[in-house]
């Protein structure tokens, strides 16, 4: 078994808590979309995580979708309206994780969250440099124009940081993430929102090693 060097971590529901149920009360109630409505919404989202589209363009075609004009501002409170807060411990965690393997960020995202969540981490913590403080490099969908879970984003990732498949492990919250990484070799491990990354993570370094 070969031995772990690097560990990818998603975001969402691993490093930073998030409230989808939430997010999806307050969507509905704002957008009140039928279900064919809600698949061509759920495709702007997704063109939006890929960085294909702009915030005004998305709230554009939403207009168009449901043939009343939507408000940018709401859309990206509500949006907003699924993130909570990284536990303070947490940054203690993978300060100590990064003196024994690689850390590598990999999520799926947009520029409305991130951009919450870089202000976010400076107005509660004072930190500028929450991406090279603690990993090696960050993915984020709409910045490499690739999302979970398509092959393509893992083989970059691989190849851009230039890891061994069977040396990585991949933690995400996320089934169907975890299923194509361990497809193509990615020691993957799902992980329960419900259990802080904190406490989980040695249950699943030991479990690779027995």
């Amino acid at each position: 078994m070969a031995t772990i060097k690097n560990i990818i971590f998603d975001f969402g529901d691993v490093l930073i808590d998030l409230d989808k149920i939430k997010f999806s009360n307050r969507y509905k109630s704002l957008l009140k979309p039928d279900a064919q409505q809600e698949k061509q919404l759920e495709a702007l989202l997704i063109e939006l995580e890929v960085g294909a589209i702009s915030i005004v363009e998305m709230t554009d075609a939403m207009s168009k979708v449901m043939g009343r004009k939507i408000s940018a501002e709401k859309i990206i409170s509500v949006y907003n309206s699924m993130l909570l807060y990284i536990k303070p411990h947490r940054f203690d965690f993978l300060d100590d994780l990064k003196s024994k393997y690689n850390l590598y960020l990999l999520s799926n995202t947009n520029i409305i969250h991130l951009s919450w969540i870089y202000d976010y981490l400076d107005r509660e913590y004072g930190m500028l440099d929450f991406d090279e403080r603690f990993f090696v490099k960050t993915y984020y969908s709409h910045l490499i124009e690739m999302r979970k879970p398509n092959r393509d984003i893992y083989d970059f990732v691989l190849k851009d940081a230039n890891l061994v498949a069977s040396e990585t492990m991949f933690i995400d919250d996320n089934e169907d993430n975890i299923k194509m990484a361990n497809e193509i070799g990615i020691i993957g491990i799902l992980h329960d929102p419900k259990i802080d990354i904190t406490i989980s993570f040695e249950k699943y370094i030991l479990a690779q090693r027995s």
